[in-house]
């Protein structure tokens, strides 16, 4: 139900249905219908442009470098790899492994577990309708492929939330209270404000971020990259109004 609802709520599925209703109702409220149609449309095209995509991811990484020194291992314990998702048709791997977004982060989490020679958290539970953790093929990767010795498992969350209040939980029974956080810089801010909730003191580690070179035409072109940067930054930005509402006041 979730993921249908979060669908529902993120472009272009809820752009689209304004865009329909707008229609809809042209015959019997055309003023209404136009102005609906139009706001629909028009903020398909906005978002779906790589000039909005960008400008709203950097805001987000912007606000997760401000003030953060840089990643290296100062006072921190462990180091924390959140999961993003899993790649389910992957025959080359045996069926099911992790996807772009996880790797990546796991790609950084292994090279600073190989700087400092701090003992590595994942944390991810069930993805969808996989019945095997997703925290679970993140250890299996940096075990075979990055050769990571001391590898800790979370694989209980389903959500940034539940990765920070589990993991800490895990951190805690070590007596481990500072972490290094290795996430996408566009998720750093949600995540790192959920894990100080819970009591730990996470220095930020963020990988992946967006490209800012300078303008060009094609940037104001609609695009399917445009499209998913922009959804990316939209869900981020809901999910930290939402941890707002529902946990932090």
């Amino acid at each position: 139900m979730y993921p249908l609802l979060k669908q529902l709520l993120l472009p272009p599925a809820s752009l689209l249905v304004l865009t329909i209703v707008g229609l809809v109702l042209m015959r019997r409220r055309p003023r209404l219908g136009r102005i609906l149609a139009g706001i629909g449309l028009a903020a398909l095209y906005g978002l779906s442009t790589p000039l909005c995509g960008v400008w709203l991811l950097a805001g987000l990484e912007d606000r997760a470098l401000r003030g953060s020194p840089p990643p290296a291992a100062g006072k921190a314990q462990a180091i924390v790899i959140l999961s993003a998702g899993l790649a389910r048709t992957a025959p080359e791997f045996g069926g099911v492994t992790v996807d772009g977004l996880t790797l990546q982060r796991l790609r950084y989490g292994a090279k600073l577990g190989r700087e400092t020679g701090l003992p590595i958290v994942v944390s991810g539970g069930a993805w969808l309708d996989s019945t095997t953790p997703v925290a679970d093929f993140m250890a299996e990767t940096l075990t075979t492929e990055f050769a990571m010795p001391m590898v800790w498992t979370e694989s209980g969350s389903s959500s940034t939330f539940e990765n920070a209040r589990l993991t800490s939980e895990l951190l805690r029974t070590r007596r481990l209270e500072t972490a290094l956080l290795v996430t996408h810089g566009w998720h750093m801010p949600r995540a790192a404000d959920a894990f100080r909730h819970f009591g730990i003191d996470v220095i930020p580690a963020g990988t992946g971020y967006s490209h800012r070179g300078p303008f060009m035409a094609e940037l104001v072109l609609p695009s399917a990259k445009g499209l998913r940067d922009s959804s990316w930054a939209l869900h981020e930005i809901l999910g930290r109004v939402w941890y707002w509402l529902a946990y932090y006041r």
